[in-house]
């Protein structure tokens, strides 16, 4: 048998009042030399439990027993994608939200498309969007003139003393970082690095007449099917 043993000392609730602040004593009794009054021996283990040397399971065999188990099942999801495809308009979502309706987590249920109303969309060159960045922290930001010219530079006061354009004409190896840029065309061969106004990079861009002329499509964000320096 072994000497380890467990107890439970009679302990008693504190409370603030029954401490003397000014000695810092308290009223309570010392209760950890007391002799134990229920004694559990707890050091034998079962055989049954012990475990050999090495003898444990993967932690990744676990993860994979719970992801195949629990948390995805092949033939719920195959379940799911052959449900029929209802549209869920965003106007719709927003109705539930303003009436409080308890009945709207069951639509997790069903297999659904968002559809935005065209109320909540803003069109594409309307000018409809003012950006306040004065509390604003933006990852990437990219600014295109609407017309030919350098303006597009000068900062939007009357003064700014703080303004600087340092121009670099012998780096026009300089790729363009627009991955995340709606330019409108394709900047294969067309961006021209000039240096960096206010810490911003400057590009000139050479567009297509047809985007000029507004007669070809926009490209997505980030298009460009080569290297962007300009031929």
């Amino acid at each position: 048998m072994s000497n380890m043993y467990s107890y439970y000392p009679n302990i008693s609730h504190n409370n603030p009042s029954d401490t003397d602040f000014a000695d810092g004593q308290s009223d309570h009794k010392d209760t950890a030399n007391n002799e134990p009054s229920d004694l559990v021996d707890i050091a034998p283990v079962p055989e049954v439990h012990l475990a050999e040397i090495g003898d444990r399971v993967a932690q990744s065999d676990v993860l994979k027993n719970i992801n195949e188990n629990t948390l995805y099942d092949p033939a719920e999801v195959d379940r799911f994608n052959e449900k029929n495809v209802s549209k869920l308009s965003l106007s719709r979502l927003q109705r539930y939200y303003e009436n409080k309706d308890r009945h709207v987590i069951s639509i997790l249920s069903k297999r659904n498309q968002i559809s935005i109303d065209k109320k909540f969309m803003l069109e594409f060159g309307n000018r409809e969007i003012l950006m306040d960045t004065s509390h604003t922290m933006i990852d990437y930001q990219l600014v295109v003139a609407n017309s030919i010219g350098f303006f597009i530079l000068l900062p939007n006061t009357v003064n700014d003393h703080r303004f600087k354009f340092d121009m670099d004409l012998k780096s026009p190896h300089g790729q363009f970082k627009g991955k995340h840029g709606m330019v409108g065309f394709d900047t294969k061969g067309r961006m021209l690095y000039l240096g960096r106004a206010n810490n911003e990079d400057v590009y000139l861009a050479m567009a297509p007449n047809d985007f000029l002329g507004g007669t070809s499509e926009l490209c997505a964000a980030g298009h460009s099917t080569g290297s962007s320096v300009m031929s």
